[in-house]
């Protein structure tokens, strides 16, 4: 049964499991944001020492550790990145539903499931190469180290997700200085990780751009974010509001008190304390400067579905056996009823993505190649927001692909019927 693998099955089955998903992913829709081709941009350029962060998205050194190395498959690096980013997303799924069927059993698991899955915007951040699932589940499977008494890979699954986002820093560094008070951590390798953490967030983006990139992080916001809007903060938990599927928000605000009235085999207030803490953070960075990209709230949503599938399963008299599945069915029928709508809009947007994409490469290919379509100079990007992706295709830095161009320049256009000209 589906439910008791959940709990039972070792983690490196499951990912072995969701790499191998991811892959044959590809063909459905193969698609990068904005920040995953640069992310693939800053790991080629890494192989040249001629990094060049200053015009793209914030640093962030987590996944260029994966796309520097992946950079040797030449313009397969964009999927191999593809392959980890929509592995991690699974793994955020399977970590929730792990976590709800060891506090209230196997159907609490199949509603956290459901409840991740047709949450708004979840296919298409974990689609598109997104690094914020990933942090979900890195976050998930910490605490189910944890809870299994694997302390030290606990906290190394946490540091990972500090190379990030700069938000799961507090609570790394709390969750470590726990450990070595219990004396289940020794200083030396909190101060070393730490020390190593902070490292490859500064030293890389201060050689290369003196911080112009992580000082961007609180310059011109991408569309939709909360800092565009007049109370960034109170967008923020709107945001939370409107990713989170109605449902699954109401059980897990309902969660402590029903955790409080019967005995789960894991509490879950916990769970919605880090949730509270680190979307109160989020909305405060984001009042103060920052973007407030809804994006950064997915790690938030991955404990909030685990939390809403417990609620669930432990709600009714009838919580165990059929009873429970009574309650499990109907949950995620009217998840099912308003998220699948919504999961079909992401879908078509992950396919024009993907063919904005494709007809680029193909423009590229047409043109003699990358080196080609570049040997009398850089290629512009005319559309800004598609700036990253330009730089990927052609093989240049993000900054060159973004400069205004002059007299001579080839400028890469995309015309009404979806074509890329490079002219």
């Amino acid at each position: 049964m589906l439910p008791a693998a959940i709990r039972q099955r070792p983690g490196r089955w499951w990912t072995l499991l969701a790499v191998l998903l991811a892959a044959a992913s590809l063909p459905l829709g193969h698609a990068l944001a904005f920040d995953a081709s640069a992310w693939v941009t800053w790991g080629r350029e890494l192989w040249t020492l001629d990094l060049a962060t200053g015009a793209g998205p914030s640093w962030k050194p987590f996944p260029v550790l994966f796309t520097a190395p992946f950079a040797v498959l030449g313009d397969g690096a964009g999927a191999a990145w593809l392959v980890v980013a929509r592995a991690g997303a699974l793994l955020a799924v399977v970590g929730a539903a792990r976590l709800a069927a060891r506090a209230a059993g196997p159907w609490a698991a199949v509603v956290a499931a459901g409840a991740l899955v047709l949450s708004p915007w979840w296919l298409l951040n974990g689609a598109l190469g997104n690094a914020d699932p990933v942090l979900g589940a890195l976050v998930v499977w910490a605490l189910l180290a944890h809870g299994d008494g694997h302390d030290g890979r606990a906290f190394a699954l946490a540091a990972a997700g500090a190379l990030i986002r700069p938000e799961a820093w507090p609570f790394v560094a709390l969750f470590a200085l726990w450990l070595v008070r219990r004396g289940a951590l020794p200083w030396r390798t909190v101060l070393l990780t730490g020390a190593g953490v902070l490292a490859l967030w500064v030293v890389p983006d201060l050689l290369s751009s003196g911080l112009r990139s992580t000082r961007g992080a609180t310059g011109p916001a991408s569309a939709g974010s909360a800092a565009l809007t007049d109370v960034p903060f109170l967008t923020v938990l709107e945001d939370l509001g409107r990713q989170g599927p109605w449902l699954a928000l109401a059980a897990a605000v309902a969660g402590a008190a029903v955790a409080a009235r019967r005995r789960a085999g894991v509490d879950p207030r916990p769970w919605l304390a880090i949730v509270v803490a680190y979307v109160l953070l989020v909305a405060v960075m984001a009042q103060i400067g920052f973007a407030g990209n809804p994006r950064y709230l997915v790690p938030a949503l991955v404990l909030l579905s685990a939390a809403a599938g417990t609620v669930v399963a432990l709600a009714g008299p009838a919580a165990r056996g059929a009873g429970g599945a009574a309650v499990a069915a109907v949950v995620v029928a009217g998840l099912l009823v308003t998220g699948v709508p919504d999961l079909r809009d992401q879908a078509e947007a992950l396919r024009e993505r993907a063919a904005v994409r494709r007809s680029l490469f193909a423009a590229v290919d047409a043109a003699g190649g990358a080196a080609a379509a570049t040997a009398r100079g850089p290629v512009r990007a005319a559309d800004p927001g598609l700036r990253a992706l330009v730089a990927e295709a052609l093989r240049e830095s993000v900054p060159a692909a973004t400069a205004r161009p002059r007299s001579g320049d080839a400028v890469a256009r995309r015309a009404p019927d979806g074509a890329w000209t490079l002219r």
